[in-house]
């Protein structure tokens, strides 16, 4: 698509080669697979944006692949953090395995995790340290596929009427469009709910802390929203909802 609007045409055979040599039976599978970044004709665009991206003050992304790394490990992770997220949310289970099939792996600094609804389906996490892969999973897991339900939602309404308004972020220290503090609201709250079950049921994985860092973003960004969001009647019904989940 991105080189139709530019009338490439060299662009569109060389897309199209891609593809005809990265066959749909590799893009599915029953199972959530985990692999390295850069393996798939697909990702292309995504890696290039990601790469380019510049944040003012902030040293430049880095964002590289697995190489020949083993991924076992990190995939048995992977597998792990999903039965224990089915044991204490069954319904957050559900939607990890309806909107994920894919956790693509980097390595680098500067960036943790990210997803698109240009990939819907693929999320992308920075591979952890094996001693602290199943927290890692359990949060960023619904992290990033709470942004995919989100913008599913974004599909079917807008639910505000100022997303490009700038405010400050609960995660973030420079400011953002509303749109970014809605989704990373929605997201804490989602942090909040798994990580406060999953605390409760696995002590000896010490959540805690972090379930208090969740908390005081979300309650951060719960402020911001209530005070400048000028949502939708769905938005409303929205953000209703993170305002019932705070008590």
């Amino acid at each position: 698509m991105e080189a139709i609007e530019h009338r490439d045409g060299y662009a569109v055979i060389d897309a199209l080669q891609a593809w005809s040599c990265d066959p749909p039976d590799s893009w599915y599978a029953d199972d959530l697979s985990t692999e390295s970044i850069a393996i798939h004709a697909w990702e292309a665009s995504v890696l290039r944006e990601v790469r380019s991206t510049q944040v003012s003050g902030v040293a430049a992304l880095q964002f590289f692949p697995m190489l020949e790394r083993r991924l076992g490990g990190l995939q048995a992770a992977v597998n792990e953090s999903l039965e224990c997220i089915e044991q204490v949310d069954p319904e957050m289970h559900a939607e990890i395995r309806s909107h994920v099939s894919l956790v693509k792996l980097f390595t680098g600094t500067g960036i943790e995790g990210l997803s698109t609804p240009r990939a819907f389906g693929a999320i992308w996490l920075k591979a952890p340290e094996a001693e602290r892969a199943q927290q890692w999973f359990l949060e960023h897991l619904v992290h990033e596929c709470s942004h995919l339900h989100l913008n599913a939602m974004l599909i079917a309404d807008p639910l505000l009427t100022n997303p490009q308004e700038i405010n400050r972020s609960p995660m973030r220290p420079d400011p953002r469009p509303m749109f970014q503090i809605l989704h990373g609201t929605f997201v804490l709250a989602r942090n909040c709910r798994v990580h406060a079950r999953l605390a409760e049921k696995f002590p000896h994985l010490r959540l805690e802390p972090a379930l208090e860092k969740f908390r005081e973003q979300f309650r951060n960004g719960l402020a911001v929203l209530n005070q400048y969001m000028q949502p939708t009647p769905m938005g409303n019904i929205l953000l209703a909802s993170l305002n019932a989940s705070l008590n």
